[in-house]
């Protein structure tokens, strides 16, 4: 196949990152040891390879805008995940992570990890040592650390964080009520309203939108508030609206947006 091929609805980093929070639960939830170290494994694996593709992709990005050469973008592209971020990241940015005493240390919040996943990938122990390691993982504890590295980096570039980051998901796609999807700020704003966790106005008025977006979405402590509010949600999943009768409701945001069965059983009868 020749030339660029594009899809909607894929992003490396939103479909390994949030598959993070998928392996978390089932590994949380597994009946038996050999179902946990599978979902600790997949946990591990989605969450290197997302943090990865992020920064992959800040790097093409960066480096293809200042029109440097693809060998060199390539060059870099092939450095360890830990160069990428301590080296690279932090040189790159190094004017704005001046502004965070602990940006220097950015790596170390996953690297026990990365490297638990590494030995996971390429085991070359003699006996059963690493499954000590496994035993004593907590998986929320992964979660946080794949959180706080993203909000650091987020913080550095001042850029706001992604809604998927507080591990909920939008759901309806391609006519299905239950196929995850990808959507925008905007669209998050506004499922919380719809949700009723925020006021009509800072979804539909500009200005107030903006101010919402830079006080909710920009910083750790913004990130707590929010994660907060959603946890006081009643429900999984949003409500169910159409918009016109009969064509099925816009994607609704969801906080067990792997849950088919669960899902489908939130539409209402007859629909």
């Amino acid at each position: 196949m020749s030339g660029n091929h594009y899809r909607w609805n894929v992003d490396p980093v939103w479909e390994n990152l949030s598959s993070v929070f998928e392996e978390a639960h089932y590994a949380r939830e597994a009946s038996n040891d050999y179902n946990r170290y599978k979902h600790i494994r997949s946990l591990l694996s989605f969450a290197s390879t997302g943090l990865e593709a992020f920064f992959n992709q800040l790097i093409r990005k960066r480096m293809s805008e200042r029109g440097e050469s693809k060998t060199r973008i390539s060059d870099v592209l092939r450095m360890p995940l830990s160069k990428k971020i301590n080296d690279w990241f932090l040189e790159e940015y190094q004017s704005n992570a001046e502004l965070k005493p602990d940006a220097s240390g950015l790596y170390a919040l996953f690297e026990e990890y990365h490297k638990l996943r590494h030995g996971l990938t390429h085991p070359k122990d003699i006996d059963h040592s690493i499954y000590l390691n496994l035993d004593c993982l907590d998986p929320e504890r992964v979660v946080r650390a794949v959180q706080e590295t993203l909000l650091h980096v987020h913080e550095i570039l001042q850029r706001s964080f992604p809604y998927w980051l507080t591990g909920w998901n939008f759901v309806g796609f391609n006519r299905d009520p239950a196929y995850p999807c990808l959507q925008n700020v905007a669209q998050f704003r506004h499922a919380l309203a719809h949700m009723g966790l925020i006021e009509s106005a800072d979804a539909w008025e500009y200005n107030r939108a903006n101010s919402w977006e830079q006080k909710w979405m920009s910083d750790h402590e913004g990130f707590y508030r929010l994660s907060s509010i959603l946890a006081t949600y009643p429900e999984d999943i949003g409500p169910w609206f159409e918009i016109i009768p009969g064509l099925g409701s816009p994607p609704r945001l969801c906080r067990k947006w792997w849950d088919r069965q669960y899902i489908m059983s939130t539409i209402p009868k007859g629909i």
